[in-house]
């Protein structure tokens, strides 16, 4: 079932974030699908951020893109089932 861009927006912001310590070149912060909250599911948030979102080259590989807030938002592009991270960045011009 599609969701608006509030819902999107309401639901990563009430999500608890980790540090990706292992990549401090580029720092972002990630959420595991397994502890993902709220009454906006996992993969309709994923399946917002592929439908809406924006190609952004990064070290060789196109990755689907949404900023939302101050946040820039991706998975890893694997298939919705194998989706199980999604990481956010703070937002720096593109």
């Amino acid at each position: 079932m599609p969701v608006s861009p509030n819902d999107v927006a309401s639901a990563l912001a009430e999500q608890s974030w980790t540090f990706a310590k292992t990549m401090p070149d580029n720092p972002h912060e990630y959420i595991d699908r397994k502890h993902w909250v709220g009454e906006i599911a996992f993969d309709a948030v994923v399946t917002h951020i592929r439908e809406h979102g924006y190609k952004l080259p990064f070290k060789g590989r196109d990755y689907i893109c949404l900023d939302v807030g101050r946040h820039r938002y991706w998975t890893m592009g694997d298939t919705l089932s194998n989706t199980w991270i999604l990481n956010r960045a703070v937002n720096r011009q593109r």
